[in-house]
């Protein structure tokens, strides 16, 4: 039977003839190790999240500014009745206040939705299960614009009509001039919508 020294060497008894041979060193065998489990990190990140992470921060900032304008425009609105005292503009005063505090309400409902929308959007934008409330949102929201067009191209225009005939003014739009201006309103006010709704869908469909 082979012994081994302490250094894993075998020993050899001609070596230690007539001397006593050091004893034997047991090696244990070597300890079973589990591998290192990987930490536990982030959820991989869903393909539309950046994109929706972005685009609410655009909404919240735009909806926040939006918010002000209206509060002012109403603040405006309601300080005509004080004004209508000076008689140069007390026959513009009723009119004038109309059209101001019908645009704040406007401004400020629409901008009250986008802003709730965006903050939404910024909370769940990574979160798979929250992606079908994502994108009724984003539908939510152009139809807000649509509706915002219509309402301030029919009522405002009507409005803004009245506003000029107190002053003497005939109030016309070119029919051309207004429906390019109204489209191109519409395709700005959508760019934001539709991208929201774009981030919504393809984290739906990871």
């Amino acid at each position: 039977m082979v012994e081994y020294d302490a250094n894993g060497k075998p020993i050899d008894p001609a070596q230690y003839a007539g001397q006593q041979a050091p004893p034997p060193q047991y090696q244990a065998p070597p300890q079973y190790q589990a591998p290192p489990q990987a930490p536990y990190g982030a959820p991989a990140k869903l393909p539309g999240a950046t994109m929706l992470k972005v685009v609410s921060i655009i909404i919240i900032i735009f909806s926040a500014l939006a918010l002000i304008g209206g509060i002012a425009s109403l603040g405006v609105g309601s300080m005509m009745p004080a004004l209508a005292e000076d008689p140069t503009i007390a026959a513009l005063a009723p009119s004038l206040a109309s059209v101001l505090t019908l645009s704040g309400i406007l401004v400020i409902v629409c901008a009250a939705i986008e802003l709730v929308c965006g903050i939404f959007g910024v909370k769940f934008c990574n979160i798979k299960e929250k992606a079908q409330q994502l994108f009724i949102f984003g539908i939510v929201m152009i139809v807000l614009q649509v509706v915002s067009l219509i309402v301030s191209t029919v009522v405002l225009n009507a409005q803004l009509a009245e506003f000029y005939e107190t002053m003497g003014v005939t109030y016309q739009t070119s029919g051309l001039a207004t429906g390019a201006s109204n489209a191109a309103s519409l395709i700005i006010g959508l760019i934001l919508p539709v991208l929201y709704l774009i981030g919504a869908i393809r984290n739906k469909n990871a």
